[in-house]
């Protein structure tokens, strides 16, 4: 990806992370701090905290923009490859407590607990029942996207809320985000 292209959609991520967790603290009456830590950075985006009520949640964001309603599927990553070769993707490697999917053309977040979506991806698999999908050619995908190619999990959506009895749907509105859609990915130039 050209260098400024990246450096914008750095900026726009962070953004994005920065507007989500402000309404939800506004949403939950609580306190946000952004993970500045670069060593922890993978681990999760930001954590939403109430030290009177005497909690704190740890919480990495997803924005996806294809999933249309909640009839549709979560996309988790499962692998990245890089140079052909797996590692362990945000599944794996995350340590938040909750995963927040921000669904851009539902105007939709879903907030499902971590170890759960974990767990229910594990039972899919032992049973045979796990959909995946990795790009077919993954040196074309990288070259096509600018991003690393990566196997997915598609986990249908009231399945997951069905697993996780703390799972909450929440509108753009009831968050007041009216120009979130604005700070989405730019495609670089090739």
């Amino acid at each position: 990806m050209q260098q400024v292209a990246f450096n914008e959609n750095i900026r726009l991520a962070n953004l994005r992370e920065n507007q989500m967790g402000s309404a939800l603290a506004r949403h939950y009456n609580c306190n946000l701090c952004f993970n500045q830590d670069p060593d922890q950075r993978a681990y999760y985006d930001y954590i939403l905290y109430d030290l009177k009520k005497g909690w704190l949640k740890t919480v990495e964001q997803t924005d996806d923009y294809f999933t249309k309603d909640l009839e549709g599927t979560l996309c988790l990553e499962l692998f990245t490859f890089n140079n052909g070769k797996a590692i362990q993707g945000k599944l794996n490697y995350s340590k938040a407590n909750k995963f927040l999917f921000v669904l851009n053309k539902a105007k939709k977040i879903i907030i499902l607990d971590r170890v759960i979506l974990k767990n229910f991806v594990v039972r899919l698999e032992e049973s045979g029942a796990l959909v995946t999908t990795t790009p077919d050619d993954l040196l074309e995908w990288k070259k096509k996207h600018d991003t690393l190619p990566t196997t997915c999990a598609l986990l249908p959506i009231h399945e997951c809320l069905h697993q996780d009895p703390n799972g909450r749907v929440i509108n753009f509105e009831e968050l007041q985000l009216h120009h979130y859609e604005k700070l989405r990915f730019k495609q670089s130039d090739h």
